[in-house]
């Protein structure tokens, strides 16, 4: 049965004394320097590939290989560890294993100042900043951090307030929320809290898994998020409704799609922001046909694809399955015309 999501409010449970000061998000720490500074654009959350029986074995060959191939399509970052690179079946080691090759890779074809957004976290302060620590010794340069959510229903603003503040006052490298209800027991953030938190010198945005236009803009709204020196940057979930995002201010999107089509989704943007919203709605149309396919298969799908488009891509970790053989066919068709595109934009650089 699925979990209706709770909206997580700035004003939805009673404050105490411990949780004042982090209702107004008062902080005395500094900003981080930032030698991958984070630029409007298109950010993909890389696959992890594995081989062996159930997936025992991390296939750093092919991930560094897929690492390079995003890296150097013209998108603004990577993200590793994150929903789409099964983060969830990894194990400490290989999480740190995972960021510091990908790094490595990056490094090797040229992309040494690209962002590298590590996801990590926890559900407690005390193992978020264990997390964050490793990530930033393996080389990310921020993290993307889900809310605690093991005990949503005693977990309301305070409590996602304080977890932020106090995660992000100790964290070696500037922080973005993810704001994901389907793998957070139903936890939803409002804008009331990531309006609190964007003042905070090392929380340097938010990625929108909730899919929520609405709060995309009010998010966009806030002081920290407009003009040239952009503090707080507001990210999309997928690339399914780019255009839609970008249009209520977003600065991009963190999308699995680049796995795939990476030059398509990046021209997308730049269609957008050129202003040349025709060509830009038509490329969406083809976009968010292909993504329709792509999204019924979640991880599996994404390899079946790069695999059919790429010739590398494998099978997801267990208890995952392999997509069916007929629904891997019918999504392949169904990303013919976007593929075109891809091959197309290919060529001309």
């Amino acid at each position: 049965m699925l979990t209706k999501p709770r909206i997580i409010k700035g004003n939805s449970a009673r404050r105490t004394p411990s949780t004042m000061v982090a209702l107004e998000v008062v902080s005395s720490v500094e900003a981080l320097p930032e030698t991958k500074t984070l630029k409007r654009g298109i950010y993909v959350p890389v696959l992890t590939f594995f081989t062996g029986e159930h997936g025992a074995v991390l296939d750093l060959e092919a991930f560094e290989k897929h690492i390079a191939y995003v890296a150097t399509s013209g998108v603004a970052g990577i993200v590793a560890l994150g929903s789409t690179g099964e983060a969830v079946s990894l194990t400490d080691d290989e999480k740190v294993t995972l960021v510091r090759s990908t790094r490595k890779a990056m490094n090797a074809c040229g992309c040494s100042d690209m962002p590298l957004i590590a996801g990590a976290g926890g559900h407690s302060v005390v193992t978020a900043r264990a997390s964050l620590a490793a990530m930033a010794s393996a080389g990310a340069s921020h993290a993307l951090v889900l809310p605690s959510s093991y005990y949503p229903n005693q977990l309301g603003a305070p409590a996602a307030l304080d977890f932020y503040t106090a995660i992000a006052d100790s964290s070696p490298i500037p922080i973005l929320i993810y704001s994901y209800p389907g793998v957070c027991s139903g936890i939803n953030l409002s804008s009331d809290v990531t309006r609190k938190l964007s003042h905070h010198p090392r929380i340097r945005g938010v990625k929108h898994t909730d899919h929520d236009i609405g709060k995309m803009a009010r998010n966009c709204a806030l002081p920290a998020a407009a003009g040239d020196g952009v503090h707080f940057f507001v990210l999309g979930g997928a690339s399914d409704y780019l255009i839609g995002a970008l249009a209520v201010g977003a600065h991009g999107t963190i999308t699995g799609m680049g796995n795939i089509a990476p030059r398509a989704v990046v021209q997308l943007q730049r269609l957008f922001d050129q202003g040349r919203h025709p060509e830009a709605t038509e490329l969406q149309h083809i976009v968010s046909l292909a993504e329709w396919e792509l999204g019924k298969g979640g991880v599996p799908m994404h390899k079946a694809l790069v695999d059919s488009f790429h010739g590398y891509g494998g099978l997801p970790r267990a208890p995952l399955q392999p997509s069916p053989k007929e629904t891997v066919q019918q999504a392949v068709t169904a990303f013919h015309r976007l593929m075109q595109v891809e091959q197309e934009l290919a060529k001309s650089t």
